[in-house]
């Protein structure tokens, strides 16, 4: 059928080239109806009544191709819906399951294993003030080391580990053996957010050293 205008359509009687032939020929008021039932039943209403069929002015919008193969979130066994974010912080590649924060420290378990390894560390100089924090040469999963005394240091994650249930291991560099790297605190010394260290020496005695050096093992 050649390019007429709906209104044209609307106004005269069908032919046998029309798109929607009648087997019998039907009067112009019931041709125009028979349009309007079509586009109704097609969902059709919100096209323009007037220009012609070939006007694509008013299709759809139809979204770009993603132009790459998309990962699906969840639907597998034993997995369920929620939503995970994944970015790069410029160092880490961070993680977080629906408004949990895993930080860098991601809940990964392979065979049992994988799970278990070092959740934090650092290499710091504790001669700063007390009262202040002390400065951090290089650091993993740690926010700060704040100076409660001479020798005595409370040690900050920067993303919280699971549970209290880890192992700390320290060594206080450029002194002799003699001087220790321990664990102290009334109480808990250890939570998922921190844990409190200090140096001591013998006679039980409190120091601050320059070279401070721990790992976290979970």
């Amino acid at each position: 059928m050649a390019d007429v205008t709906i209104s044209q359509l609307n106004s005269r009687a069908p032919t046998s080239d029309d798109v929607f032939p009648f087997s019998t020929a039907v009067s112009p008021s019931t041709y125009k109806a028979s349009l309007a039932q079509i586009k109704t039943s097609l969902g059709l209403a919100s096209v323009a009544s007037t220009g012609n069929y070939n006007d694509l002015s008013n299709k759809p919008s139809i979204p770009p191709a993603l132009g790459f193969t998309p990962v699906q979130q969840g639907g597998g066994v034993n997995q369920f819906g929620n939503k995970l974010y994944l970015g790069w912080s410029g160092n880490n590649l961070l993680l977080q399951v629906d408004a949990t924060n895993f930080g860098s420290t991601w809940p990964i378990n392979i065979g049992g294993t994988a799970s278990n390894g070092i959740k934090a560390w650092a290499n710091f100089d504790g001669n700063g003030g007390v009262g202040t924090n002390q400065s951090i040469r290089a650091s993993f999963n740690i926010s700060s080391i704040y100076k409660e005394g001479d020798g005595l240091y409370r040690v900050y994650f920067a993303s919280p580990l699971a549970d209290s249930n880890y192992v700390v291991s320290g060594v206080n560099g450029g002194q002799s053996a003699s001087y220790l790297f321990n664990l102290y605190g009334d109480g808990p010394v250890q939570t998922p957010f921190e844990f409190r260290c200090c140096v001591v020496y013998p006679g039980n005695r409190l120091f601050s050293t320059n070279n401070i050096q721990f790992m976290v093992i979970r």
